[in-house]
């Protein structure tokens, strides 16, 4: 874990100057951005705003309306005590009609790799899950929100962070996600890694 800070928020000069320049973007979901509900549920925000981005359908697939939905995939309860892991996400997304699996990247060039080619892909979608004390957050959780636009020059990418705390969307280098995505979920035991999904 890290004693600093190591993202460059969206809402920053620098921030602002790397999504002028990024490329490939997903402008639909820069735009359909919005914070989660519920306090362990970044897992269901970043399946609402994928599916809202990918099929502008704001009402079906808002968080509240899809919580009924994906129930017996995940029940409230757990959802309130564990949150997601990526493998939840991935089999909330192919009940709601995507083509969705996890990737545990095993090096930031395979990440790098992965993120611009389903960036660059309309179809695509990408929901990171990472470990936000590995980034310098002052939290022990696990966490998951959209991939949105790759910076080249910085190596970095731009997530759209849906924690309803002060966090805004964030850009993160590829080398400090990786790092972030190696520590094991401890709900499923395994590393962290990407969800990506095909529409």
């Amino acid at each position: 874990s890290s004693d600093r800070l190591l993202v460059t928020f969206l809402d920053s000069d620098e921030g602002r100057r790397r999504l002028l320049e990024a490329s490939p973007i997903r402008p639909a979901t820069v735009e359909g951005f919005c914070k989660k509900l519920r306090c362990a549920s970044c897992g269901m925000a970043s399946i609402s705003l994928v599916m809202r981005a990918q099929t502008g359908d704001q009402v079906t697939y808002a968080e509240d309306f899809i919580y009924d939905r994906l129930s017996d995939i995940k029940p409230l309860s757990d959802l309130d005590q564990r949150g997601m892991t990526a493998d939840d996400v991935a089999a909330c997304l192919l009940r709601l009609g995507a083509a969705a699996s996890v990737r545990r990247p095993g090096s930031a060039d395979e990440l790098r790799d992965l993120a611009l080619t389903r960036l660059a892909q309309e179809s695509s979608s990408i929901i990171a899950n990472f470990h936000l004390k590995s980034l310098g957050f002052p939290s022990e959780w696990g966490h998951l929100s959209p991939v949105a636009a790759y910076h080249r020059d910085s190596d970095s990418v731009l997530i759209m962070d849906n924690d309803p705390k002060p966090n805004d969307p964030f850009w993160v280098t590829m080398q400090d996600l990786y790092e972030s995505m190696r520590p094991a979920d401890p709900e499923s035991g395994l590393p962290r890694g990407l969800i990506l999904a095909e529409f």
